[in-house]
């Protein structure tokens, strides 16, 4: 009986250790609707995707991953919703209330006590390769330096 036990802990421990860590593809739209895309957020609800909009590769990540369909936007305002998301905070956490507050850096807002969820995902595992693309949220020159 111990001898089985400790094979079958053996193998869990093999095993947990040989799955490979997740895939995460945030994509973040500025003033795109809950409905304009053809992939219905709610899978019970095939009506919310939209007929004219086609987004066939957006269908196919939502295939294959998760979809979060519920989430609500941290600010009204583009720059400090993004900067929200990427840290994981409020703005108000963020320290970055408008556009002026963060491109500008009007407030001298230091960003490097803000983890970027690159950053804590290379923190959780050095493995993990992270890049930005698209529009920025934070002081020119910041991305180099922060995953």
């Amino acid at each position: 009986m111990r001898i089985m036990i400790g094979m079958m802990l053996v193998i869990t421990a093999i095993t947990a250790h040989a799955v490979e860590p997740p895939n995460f593809v945030i994509i973040y739209a500025d003033d795109l609707g809950y409905t304009q895309t053809s992939v219905p957020m709610m899978k019970d609800r095939p009506e919310l995707a939209h007929a004219l909009h086609q987004t066939p590769s957006l269908e196919k990540l939502a295939l294959r991953g998760m979809r979060f369909s519920n989430a609500y936007c941290p600010s009204p305002v583009c720059t400090p919703s993004r900067a929200s998301i990427q840290f994981g905070k409020t703005t108000a956490r963020v320290g970055c209330i408008s556009i002026h507050d963060v491109v500008m850096n009007k407030k001298q807002i230091d960003m490097s006590k803000n983890l970027s969820i690159a950053e804590m995902l290379k923190e959780a595992n050095e493995e993990y390769v992270t890049a930005f693309y698209g529009k920025g949220c934070t002081p020119m020159g910041w991305f180099k330096d922060h995953g």
